[in-house]
């Protein structure tokens, strides 16, 4: 029963869906065509965006109504695509994440005094490691924001080792080659010393 009653209101959606469009398509025609009368005959070649830019002149010619008929008509132009950002990858899905909630220090509206709700979390995936293995620390930063003025506020990141880098705090590059090093002169394939891997 509740099914048959879902199709009937889909139908009648649609039905106005579809009277809504020709209601459009017929205001558009009933501008072009008053836009025509309003240029002359001469502008009847021309296309909607082309009587639409003749609309917005403060001054049309009769030569430059002639001048844009016998131009090329023009096409809108297909919005590009957007890539991705170049930005770095997502780190490695094998390796344990540890969530860390940085709360906002700003409970309350700095504009109205108003308390603030948590709307949502700004995600950052940093590399860290524990002395004995390596695990992927995901910090989120609590957005809040004032139901009374739609001011929003987020705790910063406080200081870094690496200003907006994958590695955290405890990570350093000199430790991970010489993790690697070590390892290397225990199973004898390089010799001691500070020469190259």
């Amino acid at each position: 029963m509740a099914g048959l009653v879902l199709e009937v209101h889909i139908a009648s959606l649609e039905r106005g869906l579809a009277w809504e469009r020709l209601k459009i398509q017929s205001l558009t025609e009933a501008l072009r065509q008053e836009r025509i009368d309003k240029y002359g005959p001469k502008s009847e070649p021309l296309n909607d965006l082309q009587l639409e830019l003749l609309d917005g002149e403060p001054g049309v010619t009769r030569e430059e109504i002639e001048a844009e008929s016998r131009r090329e008509p023009m096409t809108p132009t297909a919005s590009r695509e957007r890539k991705p950002h170049p930005g770095r990858s997502r780190l490695p899905e094998t390796l344990p994440r540890v969530d860390e909630v940085l709360a906002c220090a700003q409970e309350n509206c700095t504009s109205c005094g108003g308390a603030t709700k948590v709307i949502g979390y700004d995600d950052s995936e940093v590399l860290d490691r524990d002395p004995a293995r390596w695990f992927v620390r995901l910090v989120k930063r609590d957005k809040r924001a004032c139901p009374e003025c739609s001011r929003w506020a987020m705790r910063g990141w406080g200081r870094r080792l690496v200003a907006k880098g994958l590695a955290g705090d405890r990570v350093r590059a000199g430790q991970t080659i010489r993790a690697v090093r070590l390892a290397l002169r225990w199973s004898g394939r390089v010799a001691a010393g500070r020469g190259p891997i």
